[in-house]
């Protein structure tokens, strides 16, 4: 009730009066508001009222549907040019019934009047209708003509199969042609290739091309011969002799795992002079002294020679072992605990020789009574010079260096092309390779081995690339490097980042190159050879960067390497003071009081064997690492 007595009305009140002819709807909402199913009643009311409105749009959609093909044509006329008019357009309903799944088309073509026509085709439209619960197919064709230049871009999609063909029109923001293949990488076997292609832009404003700029695939060409593989030397077999100069052999396998595999490039077996000594001759006569019993060599009955054995740093040595060179095999004495030997009955000006396990054999003239031999550990096979990958143009010469060092020193070098051993015609003089008037199959990894009577060392792999043009070393050097700009100068694909371009730092051969022997005095790689300057805008300002659009041949840049370092006692930490460092066997520097060492390389240095020597209570420490650098490493180390 109001305040003046009247009966209030709640709010479907008003519904109620607006549907009064509906009895139904009536008693539903006459209920008052304060019912406690207020909420029920107004989920009810809303849902008749629903199926009303859907009723009256259905009829409004089946009046719109009777109407003639002529009057929808009449009402609405095709697109075309404003103001002109245009080809009858047919447009057509035609009730079916379809059994296929749902197909749509498209395609758009250029007609010769210089109009763009795009068709379209819709089949398969199924629609139910709620009244008779049935299903009614439809297909319309349409036709939409548009004005476009006859000189514009064109675009042709073609939807089958789930396959599209687009034609990129040639404007700013696309990619242009892609570049020709790169030469193969390999020389036989499966090697790759690689392409390149720009993106078009005249300004910062024009967006960025989406997709790859580089494209690499697989190529193949001959098939790489393939050899068989050498066993590891056998143990060399007993001299044919016992005195005098005789010969022993070793021997290894040319293992094939298939009867197509060629036979292993290099011989089966070595052989070395062994037992080099004199054989005993009782008629030969003294210079000084009278032959001994087994006509072996000659004996001062009235001469004592006495001598010490001391190492590189004069630690006496014990056990070492004293013979006539003539005859190795038979011990005269053998040193004590400080060192010391005596020999009895040996002359002045005879040959001995001293060998001690771990140390390297030393021959000696005893020329008075007293003798002093210095010994040094034996060392394994360490490469001082690793030979240095090269490029050359077909027709050219090339050589290859390999050097090495040890205690004993290197007997023989070895060298192999992938794995496989090269004929020794090739490298007489043991270290040096040289190959003249190369082609592309000389192309591949080189490496040398060195060898002693206490082991064998592999050098470091060096590259021969062999082209036919100077051209075909960069061709593939172009390479993608972007710039991270001011956070205001934000490019069209949202980032900082803007695309400058670069050149791998591939080697390459020029014109100019100057070549020693055993590497080229000047390094050339690919370097920038074309670039553009392009102005970017920012939030209020400009900036200016130049970008690299191609690469040659030229000068590299080089530094030296210098290695720095700090030695420290490996049980106490502390730092080992005065201690002598060697690279490859030769002094270089000392220790501070800090323990700290710096020493420098040449540029190009691949690797070096650096050795700390430290003595404490006349014991001496060593220790040995092989440092190894890229060939590009320039800097400190």
């Amino acid at each position: 009730m109001d305040t003046n007595g009247n009966k209030r009305l709640g709010p479907f009140s008003v519904f109620m009066k607006l549907q009064r002819k509906r009895s139904d709807v009536y008693q539903i909402a006459a209920k008052p508001v304060s019912s406690p199913s207020r909420h029920k009643t107004f989920l009810i009311v809303a849902t008749v009222s629903t199926s009303i409105c859907l009723v009256v749009a259905i009829s409004i959609a089946m009046a719109l549907t009777i109407s003639s093909p002529d009057d929808v044509n009449k009402n609405n006329q095709p697109l075309g040019k404003i103001g002109s008019p245009t080809a009858s357009t047919p447009t057509t309903t035609t009730a079916s019934s379809i059994t296929t799944g749902p197909q749509l088309s498209s395609s758009t073509q250029n007609t010769g009047g210089g109009e763009e026509t795009t068709a379209v085709s819709t089949s398969g439209l199924e629609s139910t209708t709620p009244a008779t619960g049935g299903k009614t197919s439809a297909s319309t064709s349409t036709t939409t003509t548009a004005s476009s230049p006859t000189t514009g871009p064109q675009l042709t999609n073609s939807t089958s199969g789930l396959e599209t063909t687009t034609t990129a029109p040639g404007t700013n923001g696309t990619w242009n042609k892609w570049g020709s293949w790169t030469s193969c990488g390999a020389t036989c076997g499966t090697g790759y290739h690689t392409r390149y292609r720009t993106c078009r832009r005249s300004s910062t404003s024009d967006p960025i091309c989406q997709g790859e700029y580089v494209e690499t695939t697989a190529c193949s060409v001959a098939t790489c011969p393939v050899y068989g593989v050498w066993t590891t030397w056998l143990g060399w077999a007993v001299c044919d002799v016992t005195c005098g100069g005789g010969t022993q052999l070793r021997t290894r396998v040319c293992q094939k795992s298939s009867s197509s595999y060629l036979d292993c490039v290099g011989n089966s077996s070595q052989s070395q002079t062994c037992n080099t000594w004199s054989c005993p001759d009782c008629s030969q006569t003294c210079s000084t002294g009278v032959r001994n019993a087994d006509c072996t060599a000659c004996e001062c009955l009235s001469n004592t020679v006495h001598g010490i054995v001391r190492n590189h740093v004069n630690v006496p040595l014990n056990e070492a072992s004293i013979a006539h060179a003539s005859v190795p095999y038979k011990t005269l004495a053998t040193t004590n605990e400080t060192g010391g030997f005596v020999l009895d009955t040996t002359c002045e000006a005879i040959e001995i020789v001293v060998t001690r396990a771990g140390y390297a054999d030393v021959t000696v003239v005893v020329t008075g009574t007293t003798v002093t031999v210095q010994m040094s550990l034996t060392e394994y096979p360490v490469i001082s010079m690793n030979p240095k990958s090269r490029v050359r143009l077909k027709g050219e010469n090339v050589t290859f260096c390999c050097e090495a060092y040890g205690n004993p020193a290197i007997t023989s070098y070895e060298w192999m092309k992938d794995g496989v051993l090269i004929d020794d015609t090739k490298y007489p003089d043991g270290y040096n390779l040289t190959l003249n008037d190369v082609t592309i199959t000389d192309s591949g990894e080189y490496k040398c081995r060195a060898n002693s009577p206490v082991g064998a060392v592999y050098s470091a792999s060096a590259l021969l690339t062999v082209k036919s043009t100077q051209a075909e070393f960069c061709e593939d050097a172009y390479e993608e490097r972007k710039i991270s700009l001011p956070s205001d100068c934000v490019q069209p694909d949202n980032t900082t980042l803007y695309e400058v371009g670069g050149c791998a730092r591939k080697t390459c051969r020029s014109s100019n190159n100057e070549d020693g022997l055993c590497g080229p005095s000047k390094k050339f790689c690919c370097t920038p050879s074309a670039d553009e300057e392009r102005t970017i805008q920012c939030s209020d300002y400009t900036l200016e960067v130049i970008v690299v659009t191609g690469c040659s041949c030229g000068e590299c840049s080089s530094a030296d390497i210098k290695v720095q370092g700090q030695v420290n006692g490996l049980n106490t930490g502390d730092a080992l003071r005065l201690g002598t460092v060697y690279v490859n066997g030769s002094s270089v520097a000392r220790t501070t009081f800090t323990g700290v060492f710096s020493f420098t390389l040449p540029a190009g240095t691949l690797s070096v064997a650096l050795t700390i020597e430290y003595t404490v209570f006349k014991t001496l420490l060593t220790t040995t690492r092989v440092l190894t650098f890229g060939e590009t490493m320039e800097g400190s180390v």
